[in-house]
């Protein structure tokens, strides 16, 4: 044993001067090799070359025992027994910077990372225990070696995540979730070893999950349940792929889903319709095609539903202006724009803004015995006024002195006519009165002439063209003592 251990000893020896001197060759090689590049003599570069190779090469290999239980051996060996610590210290200690041994490494290298792949493939390592011995090959090997482990690393997580869906996806077969065993394996790939067997597992779990899609999809009768039916088939389509079966039950459900709703829709309108209801009506149609997309009676139905409403806001606005509420009609109609916004409503604002006539307080200056009442008044005669465009005159004598009321207008030459109704209010003394219009310099305009309480209403049309100021009187006829009170009916003005 000493004489073996000291032959061993000796040819270590022998192997290190070996490698040094393959060292010194290769220093020399390249020495002439630059003075070859110098002279730019091609073919003397080649033999030089070719020259440093052979020392190397043979200076690594002259020594078989030294080779064989060298630093760089042992590193191969603890790294194929999983001693990846071990191997990372005497890769640092011995290897590491040593020319010949870094060779050695590189020679045993390459079987190490094919023993590596079989034991994985063969299930005798773990994914972890063989990618962590591939990642250290990349770190110590040499150009190829690392290639050839980068390469089989890649093969490896392939192959383990192909494994990985395959059990998950057998496990889910089990437990009839059918859905994820088809998206496992789908996952599985070729280089799995029972990827044939994968594929014909695939194809019952489809058969299965259709089935059961099929199933649960075959009736539904509230809208809810034609929504989740959609769903799920939709579902089934994405993890499945193209299936002839079940986007003819998409299309069936589709259609269903349009009636159901198409069928609710109207009968929910036509309620809200009766209750004169148009804004939450229109809501409800734009909800449901919101979910079925453009529909014929749906998109006839709203445009009905928004004509009825159309018409009642006109019939409402049209009753405003009746009293010469134009104020309270063209809030009406700014609300109905609000409320649901149409291109009629914005027009039908402009049409009512224009018409809207200019009445006595547009212009008014002092007054004297004169002032606005509200809607309801009566007059002799029992006529009702629910007009907002109403005023009331009034003039007195008390059997000491005679009081007239008055308004004064300021026109500034921009108005035509005034026009208007007078009769005497309900609380009016029995007795005669005049009203009369003056214009600049108390030209007098109009007069109506004598009014008492057996009088009809006056209808006024005076001329006001070019007047800067008029004035409106009311005033008493000789007789007993009395108070008279004149309604003043819708008066306006027109440029």
């Amino acid at each position: 044993m000493e004489e073996k251990e000291k032959q061993g000893q000796e040819l270590l020896k022998e192997a290190e001067k070996k490698e040094k001197q393959g060292q010194e060759s290769v220093k020399e090689a390249k020495k002439k090799e630059k003075q070859v590049q110098e002279k730019g003599n091609k073919k003397t570069k080649k033999i030089v070359g070719a020259t440093a190779l052979a020392v190397t090469v043979l200076g690594a290999a002259g020594g078989g025992i030294y080779v064989v239980n060298s630093p760089a051996k042992k590193v191969s060996d603890f790294i194929n027994e999983g001693k990846i610590s071990e191997a990372n210290t005497l890769y640092t200690k011995d290897v590491k910077g040593s020319f010949a041994q870094e060779k050695i490494l590189d020679f045993y290298l390459g079987d190490t990372v094919t023993e590596i792949v079989k034991s994985y493939e063969a299930k005798e390592l773990s994914f972890e225990e063989a990618k962590n011995r591939l990642i250290l090959v990349t770190r110590m090997g040499g150009e190829g070696q690392v290639a050839d482990a980068q390469r089989e690393l890649e093969y490896i997580t392939k192959l383990n995540e192909s494994r990985c869906a395959y059990d998950k996806a057998n496990e889910c077969m089990e437990q009839e979730n059918y859905k994820e065993a088809i998206i496992n394996y789908k996952l599985v790939t070729k280089v799995h070893e029972e990827y044939d067997e994968a594929q014909k597992k695939l194809a019952e779990a489809i058969d299965k999950y259709r089935e059961n899609i099929l199933g649960k999809t075959g009736a539904p009768s509230s809208e809810a349940e034609f929504e989740e039916a959609i769903e799920e088939v939709n579902e089934a389509l994405t993890t499945i792929g193209e299936d002839v079966t079940l986007s003819e039950r998409l299309e069936n459900l589709k259609s269903g889903y349009r009636d159901y709703i198409e069928k609710e829709t109207v009968e929910a309108v036509n309620e809200k319709i009766t209750g004169a209801e148009y804004v939450e009506a229109v809501a409800i149609i734009d909800e449901a095609i919101a979910k079925i997309g453009e529909d014929e009676t749906l998109t006839e139905l709203r445009e009905t539903t928004l004509s009825a409403y159309r018409n009642n806001i006109k019939a409402a606005v049209d009753a405003k202006l009746e009293v010469f509420d134009y104020e309270e009609a063209l809030d009406i109609i700014k609300n109905a724009s609000e409320e649901l916004p149409d291109s009629y409503f914005d027009s039908l604002y402009e049409e009512v803004k224009n018409e809207k006539p200019k009445n006595l307080d547009d212009y008014m200056g002092s007054s004297y015995y004169f002032e606005k009442i509200s809607p309801g008044a009566l007059d002799k005669l029992g006529n009702k006024y629910d007009t907002v465009n109403m005023y009331c005159m009034t003039s007195y004598n008390d059997g000491w002195s005679t009081s007239s009321g008055y308004v004064y207008e300021n026109l500034d030459g921009k108005l035509s006519k005034l026009s208007g109704l007078i009769t005497l209010s309900s609380e009016s003394d029995s007795g005669d009165c005049v009203l009369n219009i003056y214009g600049d310099g108390d030209v007098l305009l109009y007069t109506s002439g004598i009014v008492n309480e057996t009088s009809e209403p006056v209808a006024i049309d005076a001329d006001v063209s070019e007047q800067k100021q008029i004035k409106i009187t009311l005033s008493l006829t000789e007789g007993e003592s009395c108070t008279m009170r004149m309604l003043l009916i819708n008066f306006s003005f027109e440029e």
